[in-house]
């Protein structure tokens, strides 16, 4: 009986053991890649919601201006501080919720009808929130025509 002795020979499955851990890192990097994709969506989408929220509030905003400015225009005589000029358009600024502003202009026509005398008045509302160029920013414009 020979026993043969071999130096310097390694084991066959020695030869596989470092495409493991390649093939490792490279699931390891795919699976990061994936993480900060679905991140930045997450992000995106609810950027994109609370500027719909926002630009919900603004409109709302706006629909207040407008109230506010047909009730002002209806009052006989109009009250103190509240005209509505036939040429250039007055403006009035208000805050009907928190951070944003309303800005309400009026301008008014004088028609006859028969023996009758109408004011067509035209009241612009516009709600606005943030800076404009801002990534916050937000605005609404309502119209209304109110005859007196």
């Amino acid at each position: 009986m020979f026993l043969r002795l071999e130096s310097g020979k390694r084991g066959t499955g020695s030869r596989q053991s470092g495409f493991a851990l390649v093939t490792a890192i490279f699931i390891l990097v795919v699976l990061a890649g994936l993480g900060a994709a679905m991140v930045s969506i997450s992000t995106a989408q609810h950027t994109t919601v609370a500027m719909d929220v926002q630009s919900a509030r603004a409109l709302q905003a706006a629909r207040a201006g407008i109230e506010w400015g047909a009730y002002q225009a209806l009052q006989t005589p109009f009250p103190a501080g509240f005209t509505c000029p036939a040429s250039p358009a007055a403006s009035y600024t208000m805050t009907p919720f928190a951070g944003f502003t309303t800005m309400v202009t009026c301008s008014s026509t004088t028609h006859s009808e028969g023996a009758n005398t109408v004011t067509m008045m035209v009241l612009i509302s516009t709600a606005t929130y943030g800076t404009a160029g801002t990534s916050d920013y937000v605005a609404r414009e309502v119209q209304a025509r109110v005859a007196k």
